[in-house]
């Protein structure tokens, strides 16, 4: 009996052995082909995942991402998005109507705040700012959307040399520290897409807030 046993146990291994596809060195080529999945944000009603998907464009030299949309039972995949550069940070609206996210549209050299309608229709975009969008948030009732954002150091000088003096000197995407730039609140209403400074001198320096068109 224990022979028996063992003989279907090889016959069993054999088989499974011959049904695998064949191992192989992983080639550069493979590189292009690997998708790497990010920021996973639950929609109110936990139905579904918006989530980031970076790949390597070979032609471009750079990662191009893209928003995607997972129903929680994994039946469904969407893009919402189609792959560029520098899109990230999805979010929904506490309503669960809207799907925010960051990208830098065309005509434009910084990340937007960008707005997508689950019911169907193009992203709209909600800020034309000039500075760094590092992080942001909506507001409770879905009217507005706070904005944590980095401004270059206004100055006519020219900039003094980096000098590093400490362990802790670079941060990753805020680069050099102390590199003269002022981080900000800032406060879009997402009906009128009226911009207003919150947090520091901004106001006083800068003018009075910005209407984006």
């Amino acid at each position: 009996m224990a022979a028996a046993s063992l003989l279907l146990s090889l016959v069993a291994a054999q088989a499974q052995t011959a049904d695998a596809p064949a191992r192989r060195s992983f080639a550069p080529d493979d590189f292009y082909r690997v998708q790497a999945l990010s920021d996973p944000q639950v929609s109110p009603d936990g139905l579904w995942v918006a989530y980031v998907v970076t790949t390597s464009d070979r032609d471009a030299d750079e990662q191009r991402s893209a928003i995607w949309m997972a129903s929680w039972d994994g039946t469904q995949q969407l893009a919402l998005t189609a792959a560029a550069s520098d899109t990230d940070k999805p979010r929904w609206s506490p309503d669960g109507r809207y799907l925010s996210f960051l990208t830098s549209p065309a005509g434009s050299d910084k990340p937007q705040l960008m707005l997508l309608d689950r019911r169907g229709g193009e992203p709209r975009q909600l800020t034309t700012v000039t500075g760094d969008i590092r992080d942001y948030a909506w507001s409770p009732d879905g009217t507005r959307v706070a904005l944590a954002m980095d401004q270059p150091g206004e100055s006519s000088k020219p900039p003094k040399p980096i000098v590093i003096d400490a362990m802790h000197f670079k941060q990753d995407e805020d680069g050099y520290r102390g590199n003269g730039r002022q981080r900000h609140v800032y406060l879009v209403d997402v009906g009128t897409k009226r911009l207003e400074p919150l947090t520091g001198d901004s106001q006083s320096k800068r003018g009075p807030p910005d209407v984006v068109a």
